[in-house]
C-alpha cells in the first residue's frame, strides 16, 4: 500500500532492500524477493520474504539467512524481524 518503510525514524525503500537480498546468495531467485513491514507492538518491523531456486530447494538454509541478514545489516544497516523462503 505504500513504498516506503519506516524503521526507527529511518526511511528505507523496499526496492533497495530487495536489490540487497537478490545478490547475496546464489540459492536466491533474482526478481523474487519482496520487502514490507508489519507492525508489532505499535513499531514498524521490516519482513523479507524470498523465493528460492528450484536446484537448491533441498540445501540447508541457515547460510541463506545468515547471507540476507549480512547484506542487510552491511549495505542498509537494518536487521530484518522476519525472514521467510
Amino acid at each position: 500500500l505504500k513504498d516506503l518503510i519506516i524503521l526507527q525514524g529511518r526511511n528505507l525503500y523496499p526496492q533497495d532492500v530487495e536489490r540487497a537480498v537478490e545478490g547475496c546468495h546464489a540459492a536466491i531467485r533474482k526478481s523474487c524477493v519482496a520487502a514490507f513491514s508489519v507492525e508489532v507492538k505499535e513499531q514498524e518491523r521490516l519482513v523479507v520474504v524470498a523465493e528460492i531456486e528450484r536446484t537448491h530447494r533441498k540445501i540447508d538454509c541457515g547460510p541463506v539467512f545468515q547471507a540476507i541478514r549480512k547484506a542487510l545489516a552491511d549495505e542498509l544497516e537494518v536487521i530484518p524481524y522476519s525472514i521467510q523462503l
